[in-house]
This record gives C-alpha cells, sequence and structure tokens, in this order.
C-alpha cells in the first residue's frame, strides 16, 4: 500500500460535516467504491457522517466488475464485506459482453456510469451519486483538458454537482488531496486495495499524474490546479446563467424531449460565446448516445449560423437546421444514430433509452402476457412505422423528427409510442398510441 507523506493530517470530521451536509443531505444515497483508497476513504467518511445524524440516511455502495481484471471479482467482495460492516447494502454490478481494444478506460467509464446510473433509477430511486474524486484527479483532467484547447467550461473540469443520465451525481470530496485520504484510512486503519493499472503509462491519466509530479518542483501543485479549476467554474457558471437567459430570450421549446427550437433573430443577434454555449446545451439535450462534438466544430457551426441564408448541419448525433426566413433554429436527434439504440424492457423495468428517455413498463397480469415469448424491445419508431402509424391519425410531427422517438415492440410488431399520447394531448383510438396504459417515456435532459 501507498504510505501518506508523515507530514499529511488526515480528515477531520469537522471538515466534511458542512460539506456532506450540503451536498448529500437530500435522501437516499448510492456510493461508487472500487475498493481503492479514494473511494474506500469515501465510504468511512459518508459512514461517520451518517453516525452523527440523528435521521439514518440511506446508503448503497455500487462496485462495479468492468471483467477486465482477474482481481475484479475479489475486490468486489472486499468492498461488500466492508460495507456489511458499516450497516451498508452492497451491489456488485457486472460489465458484460466484448471489451474494446483501444479506448479502454473511456469505454469503462462509459460503461460504469451506465451501470451505476441503471442501478440508481431502478432500485429506490436513489437519487444521488457519490464518487470519490479529489483535488488530485481535478488537477490531472485540468491538464488533459489544456493539452486539448478546452475553453472555460473544459478547464472548469469537474464540477461539485452534475446530472448524469438523469441521476444527481456529487464529488463532495474535490477539495481534499489523494494524500489526505490516504492519511485518513491510516489513522483509522482502514485497508484498501492497489490496482496495478493505475501505473500503466499506457494510460493518459496516468502519465498526467506523472507530470504533476515533476510541475510541483516548478510550483505548479495539484492544489494550485484545482484552485484555477474552481475559479474558471465560477466565472463558467456566470456564463451559464447569460446562456440561461439568452435561452429565455429566445423561446426556447425542448418538445418533451422531441425536438428543440428557438428563435433565429434572438440567437443570431446574440455574442458567439453564448451563441456556442447555447448550441452545445441544445446538442447535448438531443444527441442521445453519440459522443460530444468538440469546441472547435461548435465554434465553427455558430459562426456559421447567421443571415440571410438559411441552412443546415449535422453534429454530434443530432441535425441543426436553421432559417432566418422562417425566425426559427430547431435541433433534433438524427434518425439514423437513434436506430442504434435498443433495450429489452421485461415487466417492471425501468431502463434509460438512447441517453435521452426512460422508458419503462408496468408490472401487471397484462404486461406478462406481452412478454410470454421474451422481453418487449423498445428502439427508434423509424420513418416507416411512423408513416403506417399516421395512417387515419391526426399527427403532424415531421417524419424526420418522429422517426427517432422511442417505440415499444413485441415480436416485432408496433405496440405502443406512448410520447403521442403523454406529450400531446392526443385521444386516439389504435392500440398503439394508447400504449395499454402499461408502457411509459420520460425524457431525462442533460447539459443542465
Amino acid at each position: 500500500m501507498v504510505a501518506a507523506a508523515p507530514d499529511v493530517e488526515a480528515i477531520a470530521a469537522t471538515e466534511l460535516s458542512h460539506v456532506f451536509d450540503l451536498c448529500l443531505g437530500r435522501g437516499p444515497l448510492a456510493l461508487a467504491v472500487s475498493g481503492g483508497a479514494d473511494s474506500m476513504a469515501l465510504m468511512h467518511l459518508v459512514a461517520s457522517w451518517r453516525q452523527s445524524h440523528s435521521e439514518t440516511t440511506d446508503v448503497i455502495v455500487l462496485t462495479v466488475d468492468h471483467g477486465l481484471r482477474p482481481e475484479g471479482a475479489s475486490e468486489a467482495a472486499f468492498v461488500a464485506d466492508h460495507a456489511a460492516r458499516l450497516g451498508f447494502t452492497h451491489e456488485t454490478l457486472m460489465w458484460s459482453g466484448a471489451k474494446p481494444h483501444s479506448g479502454v478506460q473511456a469505454a469503462a467509464r462509459a460503461a460504469r456510469y451506465g451501470l451505476m446510473t441503471d442501478a440508481c433509477r431502478g432500485l429506490t430511486p436513489v437519487p444521488t451519486l457519490v464518487t470519490a474524486h479529489h483535488a488530485d484527479d481535478q488537477a490531472e483532467t485540468v491538464l488533459m483538458r489544456l493539452a486539448r484547447g478546452s475553453g472555460i467550461e473544459g478547464l472548469a473540469a469537474m464540477r461539485p454537482e452534475t446530472l448524469i443520465n438523469g441521476v444527481r451525481l456529487v464529488r463532495p470530496l474535490l477539495g481534499f488531496s489523494k494524500a489526505r485520504l490516504v492519511a485518513t484510512l491510516q489513522r483509522d486503519g482502514v485497508p484498501w486495495c492497489e490496482d496495478i493499472s493505475n501505473a500503466n503509462l499506457k494510460f493518459e491519466r496516468v502519465r498526467w499524474r506523472q507530470t504533476i509530479a515533476a510541475l510541483q518542483q516548478h510550483g505548479l501543485s495539484a492544489e494550485a490546479l484545482a484552485l484555477s479549476a474552481g475559479r474558471l467554474a465560477r466565472a463558467s457558471s456566470a456564463l451559464d446563467a447569460a446562456t440561461d437567459a439568452l435561452e429565455r430570450a429566445a423561446q426556447t421549446n425542448h418538445h418533451n424531449g422531441a425536438y428543440a427550437a428557438l428563435d433565429f433573430d434572438v440567437y443570431a443577434a446574440a455574442q458567439l460565446e453564448l451563441k456556442i454555449r447555447l448550441l452545445d446545451r441544445l446538442i447535448t439535450a438531443h444527441r442521445g448516445l453519440s459522443p460530444a462534438p468538440q469546441l472547435s466544430e461548435l465554434e465553427d457551426l455558430a459562426a456559421r449560423m447567421t443571415g440571410p441564408s438559411d441552412g443546415a448541419a449535422t453534429l454530434g448525433g443530432t441535425i441543426v437546421r436553421w432559417s432566418q426566413s422562417r425566425n426559427r433554429v430547431v435541433v433534433t436527434r438524427e434518425p439514423a444514430r437513434a436506430s442504434e439504440a435498443a433495450v429489452a424492457l421485461a415487466p417492471g423495468d425501468v431502463k434509460l433509452w438512447d441517453g435521452r428517455f426512460e422508458v419503462s413498463l408496468r408490472l401487471s397480469e397484462r404486461s406478462n402476457t406481452l412478454c410470454q415469448t421474451g422481453p418487449l424491445k423498445v428502439r427508434a419508431l423509424g420513418a416507416a412505422d411512423y408513416a403506417t402509424l399516421r395512417n387515419g391519425q391526426k399527427l403532424t410531427l415531421p417524419s424526420e423528427i418522429a422517426a427517432a422517438l422511442p417505440a415499444f415492440y413485441a415480436e416485432e410488431k408496433l405496440i405502443a409510442v406512448p410520447y403521442f399520447s403523454d406529450h400531446l394531448g392526443l385521444r386516439p383510438q389504435s392500440e398503439p398510441m394508447l400504449g395499454h396504459g402499461l408502457c411509459s417515456v420520460i425524457w431525462h435532459r442533460r447539459g443542465v
């Protein structure tokens, strides 16, 4: 195990009381715990904080076994044992299926957050997921993003609180160094696991970790980088407020996740930085599982979106159309990209589809009958099925938009498109439109 420097102080309970009260005191919690020093410290600090409260907060500990290392199973068992000693519920989540040959860390991170947020939505649901990111992680993130030419938003790095897949994610330890977390574990006699991949130089974050150690000799410490990230986050928050005002002034309407529409003239007259940020916000809200666009791509597109000509572009899994003559900007999910998303639903299941909609199938005798030969499939409606559905129905949504909406299928037969009946106020007669009262869709907006 790595030892903390002898002059590093352990974290006192009084230092964390206000931080934890502020960000954790809102109902049940899920803790992301791998068994490493950072997350073990988080679990034990939360346990101490919880004991100081007269009202007990429900806590579940989530450990993801990525199936990438043989030690994964034993580390999950190690966490489960310690969670039980603290009176916490524990669940191991498995990343199953084929693993990528490149970009392993990024893919593992995406899978990890997908598994944990699915668990959070499906359990109680649990409204808050807590991670052990600390000041050293923040410093590494700043340098990685600086090397990529990130703007203020990127250099603000990890925020203390954000939304991911519709779940509130909090990082209460950003103000503390890893050394202090290790010192806390050593003070309290708490063991942890060492992941040898944390020293593998083929991973970018590991290389930056070593770079920070070298930069420290020149006065550029992890603490200084984290301090700069916090100040940039403050500036970014001010720009967020200005972007909020632009979004309101442009009368932006997201139509319950189907598409975004706003006033072109107001948008075009705004300062370029605010146009870039609003465009990013709109794309983030509707891009589904597609990768986020690069800042340079957003800059180029925002600069192009001026009069007098009309135009269109695809970016980040969305289609962006603008028209001065119609005074309108529209951002929609790209149908071809939405068609790549699919989930299976058994009675009682609640899942996230395409990163945009929470889809569920109510547990009942009828849903059990529907699933006799297997779970329902949720996939994009598609233009052909929408054309069939429009026959005899008063549906005016453009095919390009409707084709990217979630639809429910039983043995390849379309049985429900809840979006129409739930959000458009229709009173249709056909079975697919009604959705049997069993299938539901809720939009989860990202980027706010």
